[in-house]
């Protein structure tokens, strides 16, 4: 009897956790879809930025900007951008093997961590407290994390000799792929777009407007990789918590299999004991 009262109470965990996961699944793949269409938006914004700073660049005869070339010191900063709530599987974990590959490569480094399970990998397994950490990561708010974190580098007088992205992208829906990526110094590429037909009046000299336009676009890149990896977070948030739902359905079903044979069991000895008594009776 207590054996059929614990699998009945395993039951009904399993039933609840296959509700919750399912939930979980809905919301995730909810939010990637919306996440996508406003995607579009964020890269459109990014490239706007970038065909303008290549129009005012094209107006400066010599920069020396201590973010276009590569200067002499030995730390790097590292951007590492993960998520800021699990159940995702081995996403943050994958990022931060990277980390850990590129920390090899140099001998100093600091940190910027973005993401709660960031923070805590960085800080517990690496034992490096970061310069700067952002707990809060959600989807309304990268543009206004990207814009402080350059804020800080720029204060900073480009005093490593890279700034380099740690980050995940979505190579597919059911493939998230971490990457790094340098971001000063800036390798800016110009865009295939025609401007010789175009005239612009200046209110004030090139320089000033291209140090404002590459604040304005090493923020609006650094908000692409950031979004990048909120839609690869959920994606695999997706996956992860499809495939628990998967596991808990197979597993209440073959624990409801093993109660209902020891129900029948219970009941087929039961009857076997009455009617052992009546025989006896006569």
């Amino acid at each position: 009897m207590s054996q059929l009262i614990a699998m009945r109470q395993r039951i009904k965990t399993i039933k609840t956790i296959q509700k919750i996961t399912h939930a979980m699944r809905l919301i995730a793949i909810s939010t990637h879809t919306r996440l996508r269409i406003k995607e579009k938006i964020v890269k459109n914004y990014y490239t706007e930025v970038e065909a303008l700073l290549n129009i005012v660049s094209s107006k400066i005869r010599k920069n020396t900007h201590p973010f276009l070339k590569v200067n002499t010191h030995s730390s790097v900063l590292l951007i590492v951008i993960g998520s800021q709530k699990g159940l995702c599987g081995n996403f943050n974990t994958s990022i931060m093997h990277l980390t850990k590959q590129i920390m090899n490569q140099y001998k100093n480094h600091d940190f910027i961590t973005l993401g709660k399970r960031t923070y805590d990998f960085v800080t517990n397994r690496f034992g490096v407290s970061p310069l700067l950490y952002f707990h809060a990561f959600k989807n309304n708010n990268t543009n206004q994390l990207a814009s402080k974190i350059i804020d800080f580098i720029w204060n900073s007088n480009s005093q490593y000799q890279k700034v380099i992205v740690v980050n995940a992208f979505a190579k597919s829906f059911f493939s998230q792929i971490p990457q790094q990526f340098d971001l000063i110094p800036v390798q800016n590429k110009k865009l295939q777009i025609e401007h010789s037909n175009i005239s612009f009046l200046y209110d004030q000299e090139p320089t000033i407007l291209f140090d404002k336009l590459l604040r304005q676009y090493l923020t609006a890149l650094l908000n692409c990789k950031i979004f990048e990896t909120v839609i690869a977070e959920h994606a695999a948030r997706f996956l992860s918590m499809d495939s628990a739902t998967r596991n808990a359905k197979n597993i209440l079903e073959s624990t409801q299999l093993q109660y209902n044979k020891l129900r029948q069991a219970k009941i087929t000895r039961e009857l076997i004991e009455l009617s052992g008594n009546v025989n006896n009776g006569f």
